[in-house]
């Protein structure tokens, strides 16, 4: 008797699928804006135009840091878990860089979105 490959594999629900690629898409809008808008954003903060490169790259550290243990919080908590307590982590994140007044602020809320990004990648994974 043969068995098909559709039934043998998990059960995808596209509606799922878009979402979390529509929030993980639209997180990094964060750091696609961030370079083209650099000296705008450091002159009315105050800060030295160097200064975005490392705004830049706090979006990541989580990932680079947190990843590789990220899946087995998934296996722990259940990727729905993960995805509704990575949702508030996103609001306080634009809050923070909406609110920013200062560069530090504005680093804190970024690597805020950093987490916030790392959570929809290892939630939304298993989905």
């Amino acid at each position: 008797m043969a068995v098909s490959m559709a039934s043998t594999g998990p059960r995808g629900n596209w509606t799922t699928v878009a979402l979390v690629y529509a929030i993980g898409l639209g997180s990094m809008a964060l750091v696609g804006i961030l370079s083209p808008l650099a000296l705008r954003i450091t002159a009315s903060l105050h800060a030295p135009a160097s200064a975005i490169g490392l705004t830049i790259a706090l979006f990541s550290l989580p990932a680079a840091i947190v990843a590789t243990i990220g899946g087995g919080v998934v296996d722990r908590l259940g990727p729905r878990l993960v995805l509704l307590l990575t949702s508030p982590v996103f609001v306080l994140a634009d809050a923070i860089v909406w609110l920013a007044h200062d560069i530090w602020l504005l680093n804190f809320g970024v690597l805020l979105a950093g987490i916030g990004y790392l959570g929809i990648l290892n939630g939304g994974a298993p989905c």
